[in-house]
């Protein structure tokens, strides 16, 4: 479902701030985001919960063809901002710190490395955050990294708790506001046996054919009155929120 969360983002402008209490049916499809959130983050794919936290996505594979030729103004020999690292494991060694190194699998030929954190295992795949890289021996090295699962969760849990907030009145983000009025669009057109959470399959495709619904415009008014009706101040957005079509 993680293709849909652009959608999720975008179809409507941020609300002010007013007392909401979502459906069970939102829940479920919010749950259902958050799960796909999660996975997509471990996997290194582009999420809100990544961006959220400033996070840019680095492949392995994609640092190793931009470091082919060596470092240069658009690839520089050191970074100290925090990247998500992901890629297939070629191998773990010790270092000679005692440190264990992952050298990730990729085409060309230079060696990508990571340090893995503390009491990581290892694994034919890793994706971790990290907050620097050193290009080591002609080998971009990442250093203090974190098990992306640990930074997932708590970057969820951030997520959930913020549109929790939302829904209190309380000031939030304009992604966060956005994510919980599309989440309660979505809601509202799905049938009973939905499948949300725990129906992956089943859930996307429901989301897929709201997303393509003809009735999509007056779905969306729909639940602008909703929030509306729970005293929502929407006038400052009336006429300005964006098509359906």
């Amino acid at each position: 479902m993680n293709r849909f969360i652009a959608l999720f983002c975008a179809v409507f402008p941020a609300l002010s701030s007013a007392a909401y209490s979502p459906t069970p049916t939102e829940t479920a499809v919010f749950e259902a985001v958050l799960r796909d959130e999660f996975n997509a983050f471990l996997e290194g794919g582009e999420t809100v919960i990544g961006s959220r936290q400033g996070l840019a996505r680095a492949p392995a594979v994609a640092v190793a063809m931009a470091y082919a030729r060596g470092a240069s103004a658009p690839h520089p020999a050191s970074m100290d901002n925090a990247l998500l690292v992901s890629g297939a494991v070629a191998s773990i060694e010790r270092d000679a710190r005692g440190k264990h190194m992952a050298a990730f699998a990729t085409p060309q030929p230079v060696t990508v490395r990571a340090e893995l954190p503390p009491g990581m295992s290892p694994a034919a795949s890793l994706t971790l955050v990290c907050g620097k890289m050193r290009v080591v021996d002609s080998s971009p090295t990442f250093s203090d990294c974190q098990d992306a699962a640990v930074v997932g969760r708590q970057a969820v849990a951030a997520l959930k708790a913020d549109v929790a907030n939302f829904y209190e009145g309380k000031p939030t983000e304009a992604s966060v506001s956005r994510m919980a009025i599309n989440v309660a669009f979505y809601a509202s057109q799905l049938p009973a046996d939905h499948g949300c959470p725990d129906e992956m399959a089943q859930c996307r495709q429901h989301i897929e054919a709201a997303t393509a619904s003809a009735s999509r415009s007056q779905a969306l008014r729909a639940v602008v009155r909703r929030f509306q009706d729970a005293g929502v101040d929407l006038s400052p957005y009336e006429g300005g929120a964006p098509s359906a079509d």
